[in-house]
């Protein structure tokens, strides 16, 4: 009997594990029709499946639904656009296309995440039509988010992070647009989101009070090439981002362009302990009506490296505070292997320093045809240049290794073509011209094409082996891109 009760046990305890993986691996389809499909409606398969154990996969067919939903009480779900039909869906036949949340006239957020205990949540090939009275993704507490081919657009804020929890977010190939405010709103201490892929962040501020990244409170973003921000307003300031208040963020290889504000166009950086850095990008075609495309200021620090600030544009009144980048009240600019040209300073100073802010250049190309490129009206902002080649000598004295030059056809390929061309002619007096590298980021080095830098030229003599500005010359670029895989 006592065998017996064992062997019982046994299977009792064969077909709980059976019971259990089943509810692990549960996959269910949402489409037209319960003829073919296990559900009509998303956040129906969702509601069924809360305080379940295990992971959820729920395969929606390419269809519009006029609805919500909201993820709580799950420990791990997958909603996966990018089937025909629930057919296609039941054997995992994907053809790329994606399903539409059409929420415009529904209340609240289109996606609702609440991680109340720790939950993971995958989203695939989703579209979301919003309401700009409400966030199209938000993202509250405990929450691990990865997203993959998602659209955001029309909603209040694209991507929203709340207060609360340890949220970490990846976003892959995700575009947010036509945003009433932010197309992403992080305001959470302890929220890290990476940005990847093809993401574009981009036409959003409907309301004239909109970001590309609004990051707050602590919040930490990484955003890797080719991200692009773009075409973003704000009629104050932070038109493409706008960090406060203890925010970190990380960019490599991202282009920041189009972008409109009063101040700080492309970035307005605030306050001690927040800090920007921006590797291997380009700055371009930013609009400014007031002080600069770029701002720090309240004791924040922005590290710009091996990057291109080229092409932006004052539309405003001339007035004597304008410029391309400012540092206010104890704000840090640190500029290294940057090449800042053909910016429309309306006459003033290309960089201006004021309130005991400090700027720090070396190994940079900074060149106005207008403008001196430095000024301190207040006389307490402090600049340390080595390394570079500016248009004039009146700013920095007494440094053999800052000359003036400003002959921009001599130092560039085509600088003055539409989508004009930076990279150092054979000729250029850029090359080689530095004795010691720039001390810049030991996680992204190179140049802004991914070059390795100090390879000398044996046939110049310009006083080093690293050259000024963004890019690092090579005399066969075709050759060392394609074979180096550089």
């Amino acid at each position: 009997m006592k065998f017996i009760s064992f062997i019982l046990l046994i299977l009792g305890s064969s077909q709980l594990q059976a019971n259990m993986s089943q509810q692990q691996n549960t996959v269910v389809t949402v489409g037209d029709s319960l003829e073919n499909c296990d559900y009509t409606s998303i956040d129906t398969a969702i509601t069924d499946f809360m305080l379940e154990q295990g992971s959820i996969e729920i395969r929606v067919a390419s269809k519009v639904y006029n609805e919500t939903f909201s993820i709580m009480d799950i420990d791990a779900i997958d909603i996966i656009g990018g089937y025909a039909d629930c057919d296609a869906a039941s054997a995992n036949d994907k053809d790329g296309s994606s399903f539409t949340l059409d929420t415009e006239n529904l209340g609240g957020a289109s996606v609702l995440i609440f991680g109340e205990e720790p939950i993971i949540v995958k989203i695939e090939n989703m579209i979301i039509l919003g309401s700009q009275t409400y966030t199209g993704i938000d993202v509250i507490d405990d929450v691990d988010l990865s997203l993959k081919n998602v659209k955001i657009s029309n909603s209040r804020n694209g991507l929203n992070f709340s207060l609360g929890g340890n949220p970490v977010a990846i976003l892959d190939g995700v575009v947010i647009t036509d945003s009433f405010h932010d197309a992403i709103h992080c305001y959470n201490e302890s929220a890290m989101v990476t940005v990847k892929g093809s993401s574009q962040l981009i036409g959003n501020g409907i309301s004239g009070a909109g970001r590309g990244l609004n990051v707050s409170e602590g919040c930490q973003v990484d955003v890797f090439s080719p991200v692009i921000i773009a075409n973003n307003f704000h009629m104050f300031g932070g038109g493409a981002i706008a960090a406060s208040y203890g925010a970190q963020i990380r960019m490599h290889g991202v282009t920041i362009q189009g972008n409109r504000a009063p101040g700080g166009s492309a970035f307005l950086v605030m306050n001690e302990g927040t800090s920007l850095l921006l590797t291997q990008s380009v700055i371009t075609e930013n609009q400014y009506s007031g002080s600069s495309i770029g701002a720090v200021t309240y004791g924040a620090v922005v590290t710009i490296e091996n990057s291109m600030i080229v092409e932006n544009k004052y539309i405003g009144v001339n007035d004597i505070t304008y410029s391309t980048l400012r540092a206010d009240y104890n704000g840090v600019l640190n500029l290294k292997n940057v090449t800042l040209v053909n910016n429309d300073e309306f006459g003033q100073a290309t960089i201006i320093a004021e309130g005991n802010s400090s700027v720090n250049i070396d190994s940079s190309i900074i060149i106005s045809e207008t403008a001196d490129i430095f000024q301190s009206d207040d006389g307490t902002g402090s600049l340390n240049m080595t390394c570079a080649i500016i248009n004039e000598t009146d700013t920095y004295n007494g440094n053999e290794t800052v000359k003036p030059f400003l002959e921009l056809d001599q130092l560039f390929v085509n600088p003055n073509a539409p989508n004009g061309d930076y990279h150092l002619t054979a000729h250029s007096p850029a090359i080689d011209f530095c004795e010691t590298a720039a001390d810049v980021n030991a996680d992204f080095p190179m140049d802004i094409d991914g070059q390795v830098r100090g390879v000398d030229q044996p046939d110049v003599n310009n006083g080093g082996i690293y050259d000024l500005g963004a890019d690092a010359f090579y005399p066969d670029l075709i050759f060392y891109d394609g074979y180096e895989g550089q």
